[in-house]
């Protein structure tokens, strides 16, 4: 087949696809769909999550509900506006421009959220080598008991002078 391809025409080939003209090639797409280099990489990463099982993932897990724990302590202790989301090694925080009684969508989130504030903590954060893009922070396998302690202690340091310069 491959070398039939190369002696048809680009509407030739399309055809194939036509599934209503008995076509039965399947064309998708995506950003890295069928790019080498990503398939090569998805592979790998696909490697490496089995290779740590489930213990990674109990790891990971743990990681992140003792950051997301500490997060929470450490904005209520400054009396901020901003709260801590997340899901396992995916955590989130959401700055306000004013506290809210109760979160109910992300509509909400988007029409509240302090940027200026957001970007600070930014930008405070990669100065201390501590990579939080929107608020947004990940875990990973590689990352130690002392990279989570570096971390709170970083988040401690960082809202302290937001709140006290607010």
């Amino acid at each position: 087949m491959a070398s039939e391809l190369m002696l048809m025409s680009e509407e030739q080939i399309l055809e194939l696809a036509n599934l209503h003209k008995g076509g039965d090639v399947w064309i998708g797409g995506g950003t890295f769909s069928g790019n080498p280099v990503s398939m090569v990489a998805g592979k790998a990463t696909l490697d490496i999550l089995q290779r740590y099982g489930s213990e990674g993932y109990n790891k990971l897990n743990t990681f992140g509900e003792t950051i997301q724990k500490e997060i929470a302590a450490i904005l209520e202790r400054y009396n901020t506006s901003a709260i801590v989301t997340g899901v396992g090694s995916i955590i989130c925080i959401h700055w306000f421009k004013e506290k809210l009684s109760e979160l109910r969508n992300s509509s909400q989130v988007k029409l509240n959220i302090d940027s200026d504030t957001r970007n600070n903590f930014q930008l405070m954060m990669f100065n201390r080598n501590q990579i939080i893009r929107t608020g947004f922070g990940y875990l990973s396998f590689v990352h130690t008991k002392e990279d989570v302690e570096n971390t709170i202690k970083s988040m401690d340091e960082v809202i302290k002078i937001i709140t006290q310069n607010s």
